[in-house]
Order: C-alpha cells, then sequence, then structure tokens
C-alpha cells in the first residue's frame, strides 16, 4: 500500500500515477506468481508491504479482509 510519495504503473505500456492508498501487488499473493504489471518508484516513498510468507497468517486471521483482497481488481 502506497502510502506517500511518487509511484507509476506501467500496465503493458500504459503509465499511470499511483495515488496515496492505492494497493498493488495482491493478485500475486493468490496466484503465487510474478505480477503482469511494472510498479516504479520516481521519488522517494513510504509502503506498507507483507510479504508472502506472512499473507497465509493474515489471511486465517482476518477473513472479510481476505475477501475484500480477493475481490480487487489485480494491480
Amino acid at each position: 500500500i502506497l502510502l506517500v510519495g511518487g509511484v507509476e504503473l506501467d500496465r503493458f505500456g500504459t503509465l499511470s500515477d499511483l495515488p496515496p492508498g492505492t494497493m498493488f501487488g495482491q493478485s500475486s499473493l493468490f496466484s503465487q506468481r510474478p505480477e503482469s504489471d511494472t510498479v516504479r518508484v520516481r521519488s522517494e516513498a513510504v509502503l506498507l508491504r507483507l510479504p508472502t510468507s506472512s499473507f497465509g497468517t493474515f489471511a486465517m486471521q482476518f477473513p472479510p479482509a481476505l475477501a475484500h483482497l480477493a475481490d480487487l481488481p489485480p494491480g
């Protein structure tokens, strides 16, 4: 989750700036495969990160949050 900073998303050659609060990379947690999109940091940024190894524990403790993540578009 991007908290602060300049970050851009490259989705199949189309670039877009990501606003603070944007979550990305969550689909790779479900698929266990790398994302097809590329995220580039353009300036200093602060991000919240959840390692794959912690995702299973999170999912078991917070099923509603897991359901919400599953409903988000890839990114």
